[in-house]
């Protein structure tokens, strides 16, 4: 991930000559970047990130006082923490897939990495499954999902936001990925997901989400309102949807809802696939306390 390589590489490039001062410079840099992406998952990354790197700087002051082999060990630190999560993909696709079996129909909504990577693993081993994308208005990111899928062989139906109540009686799991992963074991993610997860707990179709622990966050929404604010930009609305522009050009009063996030809670879900196993959504608060102490 991008916050961090570039937090490593401050660490290898920082001038400080003590660790006060290179703590500072972490401190200033994860604030400089929050400011400007303003994003649940660079937050809670560069929490985490912080948190592993400095863990252990009092045992490494105890070491030596060579103050440049401790920048080192905590630049080394750094790539140690980019080696986990670049290796929490893998771990987890081969978690999950194990719960996707031949003839089942899979259910997924907005675009997730992580969860088209589990499908194509699954793929890989043999299994023989169709899946279902939602449109995921407002964003709008089905196009993206199906293209990846198709392009491998894997049967692909778009549906309505609207038809998911229609359908569910023909799903076999939902599979969805998480913006971030809130202190109860709810979730947060692309807004539809809270619908589609009642809807699923409704009639009995388990809800499987993935998520690797740097989403783990340490927020505690207790209802929709809770929910931090993204930066609109990044939101990229439908051709169908820019219509409304126009019509709002001629009444301006006209309102339209483009909220990029919903909050799921956490008795809607039936599992987490994480780097850490899996988790029912009660033992990750648990988690999250290993995490951030």
């Amino acid at each position: 991930m991008a916050v961090v390589v570039a937090l490593t590489e401050l660490l290898r490039l920082s001038t400080a000559s003590t660790l006060h001062g290179i703590l500072d410079d972490i401190k200033f840099a994860v604030e400089d970047i929050t400011r400007s992406h303003n994003s649940i998952e660079v937050k809670s990354t560069s929490e985490l990130f912080t948190g592993f790197v400095t863990r252990k700087c009092n045992d490494l002051q105890l070491e030596t006082e060579d103050f440049s082999i401790i920048k080192g060990q905590l630049a080394e630190r750094g790539n140690q923490f980019a080696t986990r999560i670049n290796k929490s993909g893998k771990k987890i696709a081969q978690i999950a897939m194990s719960f996707i079996r031949d003839d089942m129909v899979v259910l997924t909504h907005g675009y997730s990495v992580l969860v088209n990577s589990i499908l194509l693993a699954a793929v890989e081993q043999g299994r023989r499954f169709s899946v279902l994308v939602t449109e995921s208005r407002p964003a709008f990111d089905v196009l993206k999902t199906a293209e990846e899928l198709l392009s491998n062989d894997i049967p692909v139906t778009i549906i309505p936001d609207t038809s998911v109540a229609h359908i569910m009686s023909d799903v076999d799991l939902v599979l969805i990925g998480a913006v971030a992963v809130v202190e109860n074991g709810g979730l947060l993610n692309s807004i539809g997901t809270y619908q589609i997860s009642l809807i699923a707990s409704a009639l009995n179709t388990p809800v499987y989400c993935v998520a690797p622990s740097f989403k783990f966050t340490r927020l505690y929404p207790l209802s929709q309102k809770d929910i931090p604010e993204e930066k609109a930009e990044r939101l990229v609305l439908a051709d169908s949807w820019k219509q409304y522009g126009l019509l709002k050009e001629k009444y301006p009063e006209l309102q339209v809802e483009t909220s990029p996030l919903d909050y799921t809670p956490p008795n809607y879900l039936t599992l987490l696939f994480t780097d850490l196993g899996v988790l029912t959504p009660s033992a990750v608060s648990d988690e999250l306390i290993k995490l951030y102490s």
